[in-house]
């Protein structure tokens, strides 16, 4: 599995060309690396490179809900049979998922055919879409899907990505390894479905151009609307989402610091116990630093906190999520 990153234009089709996938997978054109692109199309022409530089006989696999996929889908226009598309909540696409409340695990997994419960061990949207888009490559490379469902519900977070943390009093969410503004709405959606105190600590992002004061202003604003608690920025850019959150929420608690070193000396003394906390923020802020920090302040118990058990055996943390 090879993963084609890029921050220029033509970047993408060198690496496909050096690369020559079998299957070529696009997941979504957002907004990271939107300062070097200048605007969504060039983000989105740019990925559609990977589609141009591909052999007759390879498979591409398209999320049918992004904006951009009937433009990706008319690169492959001339060789339908070889394209598969993955989606949620849309009959449509060759793959979907949609909420049910009669699975037991509230999602369900459907194709052409069939259907199956579907488990993902992470509640935020994004990762249905990359289970789904997982889901998508496994049958063509002729995956059995019960199997493919059985292996994808042990998956457990890694370091950095959205990953629960059970410490004293608190849940944090390791979410610190990189950040653009569809990735931090998506980890806000996930912190506001918990009902105990929510505190969003968000670092600036990187690569996005003049829109940046601007987006992460956005951001202040949409955790202002998810109903968040207290939101605390670390670094430049990111004082503009504490300013936007106290704007549209005159409750809300927030406070700036300029440096991780003084974000630490005053998490040291301010009182986080009784918290779900995230943590996210561009791989150059190297907020893990932070996550260690508060490991080492609130060192976990071994008994369970309301709202969350834990697997005895498996050790995975069983998160109650509302909404």
């Amino acid at each position: 599995v090879v993963e084609l990153g890029a921050n220029h234009t033509g970047e993408i089709a060198l690496l496909a060309q050096i690369s020559q996938p079998d299957i070529a997978l696009i997941t979504n054109a957002g907004q990271a690396h939107l300062g070097e692109f200048g605007s969504r199309d060039n983000i989105a022409r740019a990925k559609g490179e990977l589609f141009m530089a591909l052999q007759p006989q390879a498979w591409v696999i398209i999320n049918l809900d992004d904006d951009y996929a009937p433009y990706w889908m008319q690169h492959r226009r001339n060789r339908p049979e070889r394209m598969k598309t993955f989606a949620v909540n849309n009959p449509q696409a060759d793959i979907y998922a949609a909420p049910n409340d009669a699975s037991p695990t509230g999602w369900q997994v459907h194709t052409r055919k069939h259907s199956w419960p579907l488990t993902v061990n992470n509640p935020a949207r994004h990762q249905i879409y990359n289970a789904l888009a997982t889901l998508a490559c496994g049958l063509v490379l002729g995956l059995d899907m019960p199997g493919m469902l059985d292996t994808l519900a042990q998956f457990e977070a890694p370091d950095g990505r959205q990953k629960p943390i059970t410490l004293d009093g608190i849940l944090l969410i390791d979410d610190s390894y990189n950040a653009n503004p569809q990735s931090v709405m998506a980890a806000i959606d996930v912190l506001s479905g918990y009902a105990r105190r929510k505190i969003f600590i968000f670092g600036d992002m990187g690569e996005l151009g003049d829109a940046a004061p601007g987006l992460h202003g956005q951001m202040g604003v949409y955790a202002a609307d998810k109903a968040i608690d207290e939101v605390y920025t670390i670094g430049q850019l990111s004082a503009a989402a504490g300013k936007a959150f106290v704007m549209r929420q005159t409750t809300g608690k927030t406070r700036h610091f300029q440096t991780l070193e003084a974000a630490q000396a005053f998490f040291n003394h301010y009182s986080l116990r009784d918290s779900v906390i995230l943590i996210k923020a561009s791989r150059f802020m190297r907020l893990e630093k932070l996550v260690g920090f508060l490991q080492n302040c609130y060192p976990p118990r071994t008994f369970a906190m309301q709202g969350e058990t834990r697997n005895r055996q498996s050790g995975r943390l069983q998160a109650s999520v509302q909404g």
